[in-house]
């Protein structure tokens, strides 16, 4: 098999049953006021400190640490010392790779020297066609999109969509990317350089990387009726490793293309199931994620590339799980903190500040909720106390 092979499709979508509708570019099953939606300041984003007085925030996190330290030395079955450091492994490589996931132009000491490695080492190092004196490549959009279709799966993706980075779906990229506490603002701003780049306090992306490519990440399910405990949140933390070992591959192979491109990396710097939804590999669900008529909702995240390589669009779709979810209402049934909401429709109201799940002492959901669009908005908070009192961040619904 070679790259020719493995890309000869002439389908720009992926290939689904009969069932699954195509819809116009952004008519989603999820409807948007693109006049009302806005670029969400993700470093303000808040689940826990913000809706507690720091003395009750302390007693809670202190509460939680306590008691992971209890199931530890009582060799509480899921919850003993192997089963927390399996669930901190598995968020290793996202620690590992940081800011590479960004863009492969953190790579560029690893590039072969032109002329001056013996063949045998070439392998070793990172080729791209000028480091081998060579045009870069250059394809239709339809080729192109079977091209990235193929790299994208062998690089740990799954289904994928493309998109474009327009006015309206500029809003869809992050005012400023989630930090941890204590770390200043990064602000990520668009601007007319030839590569993207990032400092201590901003995050840019090259204007000319107007083409967009998602693809879903999957979650391994095997354990998941089992949380919350330290191997089901092992398989959480797996897949956002994956996420960025997946968008190290695929800047690194466009930057040898001759291309640009920047990754969302683990979500932090887009709303991964917008996009996901706006491309046409799933639709929003009650829980705020999105299901997909591959493998419904279990899957961790939509990784998202911003490049200047040609490439068509892909549609929204109706294969009815929206729709489903007015009816449906199982996973807030089985949510264990009441954050997800039992009302049959979807509506336009964030999350209220008079919601009491989790006990807050001033709950402030415009610091988790993005308006804009119809949605059975979550309440980010009590999902995390739960977390808290759980002392492992999963729950499995």
């Amino acid at each position: 098999h070679d790259m020719d092979e493995m890309s000869s499709s002439s389908s720009v979508a992926e290939k689904r049953p009969w069932w699954i509708k195509e819809r116009d570019y952004l008519d989603m099953t999820t409807e948007v006021d693109w006049n009302m939606k806005k670029r969400f300041n993700n470093w303000s984003y808040s689940n826990f400190m913000a809706h507690l007085t720091e003395e009750h925030a302390i007693q809670r996190l202190k509460a939680s640490d306590d008691l992971a330290r209890e199931n530890v030395l009582n060799k509480k079955p899921g919850y003993d010392l192997r089963d927390f450091m399996a669930s901190s492994s598995g968020w290793s490589v996202v620690h590992a790779l940081g800011n590479i996931t960004f863009s492969a132009d953190a790579l560029a000491a690893a590039d072969m020297p032109p002329g001056q490695v013996p063949p045998i080492v070439r392998y070793l190092l990172l080729a791209t066609n000028k480091t081998m004196d060579v045009p870069r490549w250059e394809g239709t959009p339809e080729e192109n999109a079977s091209m990235i279709r193929s790299i994208v799966r062998m690089a740990g993706g799954s289904t994928v969509g493309f998109g474009k980075l327009d006015e309206q779906t500029k809003k869809l990229v992050w005012e400023a990317e989630f930090n941890p506490p204590g770390l200043p603002e990064k602000r990520i701003f668009f601007e007319d350089v030839d590569k993207p780049y990032e400092t201590d306090s901003k995050k840019v992306i090259p204007n000319k990387c107007t083409n967009v490519i998602t693809t879903v990440i999957r979650e391994e399910s095997g354990l998941q009726r089992y949380a919350p405990n330290g191997m089901n949140a092992f398989y959480v933390h797996k897949a956002y490793s994956q996420t960025a070992i997946t968008s190290v591959r695929i800047n690194t192979f466009l930057r040898g293309l001759g291309y640009t491109s920047c990754a969302s990396g683990p979500a932090y710097n887009i709303p991964n199931v917008a996009w996901g939804v706006a491309t046409g590999l799933g639709e929003l669900n009650r829980m705020k994620s999105m299901t997909t008529p591959e493998v419904g909702p279990m899957i961790r995240n939509t990784l998202v590339f911003f490049t200047d390589l040609p490439l068509p669009t892909t549609n929204p779709i109706d294969a009815g799980m929206n729709r489903f979810c007015y009816d449906c209402k199982k996973c807030a049934t089985a949510c264990p903190s009441g954050a997800l909401r039992m009302q049959r429709e979807p509506t336009w109201d964030i999350v209220s500040a008079d919601d009491n799940a989790g006990n807050p002492d001033h709950l402030r959901p415009e610091l988790f909720n993005s308006p804009g669009h119809k949605s059975w908005f979550c309440n980010h908070f009590a999902c995390s106390d739960f977390w808290v009192q759980s002392s492992l961040e999963t729950c499995g619904t």
